[in-house]
């Protein structure tokens, strides 16, 4: 069975839970996950989730699932930049909005199995 190790930090449980709600009930059953919680400190908060050890026949699936993760939060971040731009610079918004577009854009055509696309190696 193969392994994968996969961290995000403190957003590693959120990016668990994502990966989890979009796997099917079969796939869902090969998977054998193992949680590395945070040290914990002596501070009374809810643990963190550091890092996952997911050992599954459906790595691939869960590899997808991350990569779109990932993708969706670039996207957000990017999104709250353009929010931040005082609305008196209606270029600069402007110009950050089309650059969010050509970026979701290429995000999309390469998230495209059937894209006649050569990935850079």
């Amino acid at each position: 069975m193969e392994r994968l190790k996969i961290s995000a930090g403190e957003d590693t449980e959120a990016m668990l839970q994502f990966v989890l709600e979009d796997l099917s009930d079969e796939q869902l059953d090969e998977l054998d996950i193992h949680r590395t919680p945070a040290p914990d400190y002596g501070m009374n908060n809810e643990p963190i989730t550091i890092s996952v050890v997911i050992g599954a026949a459906t790595v691939a699936a869960v590899t997808r699932l991350i990569g779109q993760w990932i993708e969706t939060r670039r996207q957000i971040k990017q999104l709250e930049i353009v929010a931040q731009v005082p609305e008196d610079h209606p270029e600069t918004r402007n110009a950050l909005v089309k650059l969010a577009g050509d970026n979701a854009a290429v995000a999309l055509r390469y998230a495209e199995p059937s894209a006649d696309l050569e990935l850079p190696l």
